[in-house]
């Protein structure tokens, strides 16, 4: 629950301060450290990236610090971790995938 409150901290101070690059970058960078240490909770990885999002969305422009962290690889490592799409859809347990 607290990555979310985090991303909706992220959106509201985007809002506030547009000019808080800096912040932008550094949140982004702890963010994409957690994801990379696999340390955290299984439910706690959609609040880091709803977090990733809301850092992506709107100026300032934070794509070159996001290629430089590697978010695109990182994003892809865990979708491969997830398996293919028909896994997603059909699974034996019938019990709804997390992200």
């Amino acid at each position: 629950m607290r990555g979310l409150c985090v991303a909706c901290r992220v959106g509201a101070l985007r809002k506030a301060d547009p000019d808080a690059r800096p912040l932008f970058v550094k949140i982004l960078t702890l963010s994409v450290q957690l994801l990379q240490s696999a340390e955290l909770a299984e439910r706690a990885v959609n609040g880091v990236w709803l977090t990733i999002e809301h850092i992506f969305q709107g100026p300032p422009a934070l794509g070159p610090a996001g290629l430089e962290l590697g978010v695109v690889e990182l994003a892809a490592s865990q979708l491969r971790k997830l398996g293919t799409a028909a896994d997603l859809l059909v699974r034996p347990d019938r019990s709804p995938r997390t992200f």
